[in-house]
């Protein structure tokens, strides 16, 4: 059986008692963590331009864009509300894969949520599920992405958002492994941004929500994808990526960033933090050189 099928199966029987207490305590803070950071974001220069972007590619429509009085169509909104979650670095992170499950998960699953009825157990499920998804897929070669250039959340949070998508949408098991094997043609997101500063990465959480969103509509409609969609059917593969009970949930060991960068300058900003107060005090500039270096070196 192909892996995304597997997935899709787990996906697609899963229920609200199957989730521990603790992962729904986890769930439920996610969701409030999201909806704050996307508040913020929303009134940055990035976050307005987002909107001025999201509000000429849409008609008006029935889901909500945070921080604003717009409503959208379902895709438009879930990209505005991802991205605006990243806007000021704040958002959670899977310690192992490095990917930023929670703000596409999020911005996804209320975005569908503004198009039907959903009870609050299926919209928490969807979203435990599209978190360990993300985070399984992403564990697969840890560090090693983003060592290449390559943005884990825009890579891998699409497919947990296609699976969430699929389970909000009511797709069958069959119709969730097409989502993921279309969604794997959406999977993007590169880190050039780092070295010179600029924005893209905040489009990230955005683009994986629009995407996933987007695959598993194509799916319902009939749309095929390449059903080994994860390349590889290896015994590696398959034991990081497929989500058990027995082996525990992976988004357990996710973060909520303590200060506005990027994780891989966490301990540079725990370095400034501890410093003599009249150090602390003088500004400090995000030295894009230890960015650069971490994506260049292997």
């Amino acid at each position: 059986m192909p892996l995304s099928s597997d997935i899709a199966q787990w996906a697609a029987r899963v229920s609200f008692d199957d989730l521990p207490a603790d992962v729904v305590t986890a769930t439920r803070f996610r969701v409030l963590d999201v909806i704050g950071l996307a508040l913020a974001g929303a009134d940055t220069p990035f976050g307005r331009s987002v909107r001025g972007a999201a509000v000429a590619m849409s008609s008006p429509g029935p889901c909500r864009v945070f921080g604003t009085r717009d409503s959208l169509n379902v895709t438009l909104a879930a990209f505005a509300n991802g991205a605006f979650s990243q806007a000021l670095e704040y958002d959670d992170t899977h310690n192992e894969s490095i990917v930023h499950m929670s703000s596409p998960s999020v911005a996804a699953a209320l975005a569908i949520a503004d198009t039907s009825t959903i009870s609050g157990r299926d919209l928490m499920t969807a979203i435990a599920v599209g978190n360990e998804i993300s985070c399984r897929v992403g564990s697969v070669a840890p560090g090693q992405f983003h060592r290449r250039g390559f943005h884990p959340s825009g890579l891998f949070a699409t497919f947990g958002v296609a699976y969430l998508a699929g389970r909000l949408l009511r797709l069958d098991a069959d119709a969730m492994a097409r989502a993921a094997g279309i969604c794997g043609s959406f999977a993007s997101g590169i880190l050039e941004c780092w070295v010179d500063g600029t924005q893209t990465k905040f489009l990230h959480p955005g683009w994986s929500a629009q995407s996933g969103i987007a695959s598993a509509f194509l799916a319902a409609a009939g749309t095929t994808g390449p059903a080994e969609v994860f390349a590889t059917t290896s015994r590696l593969a398959r034991e990081r990526s497929l989500p058990t009970r027995d082996q525990g949930l992976h988004l357990r060991p996710g973060v909520v960033a303590p200060m506005p960068l990027v994780f891989v300058e966490f301990r540079v900003g725990n370095g400034v933090r501890r410093a003599p107060y009249a150090l602390a005090e003088q500004p400090v500039q995000r030295d894009r050189r230890l960015q650069r270096h971490y994506i260049h070196s292997t």
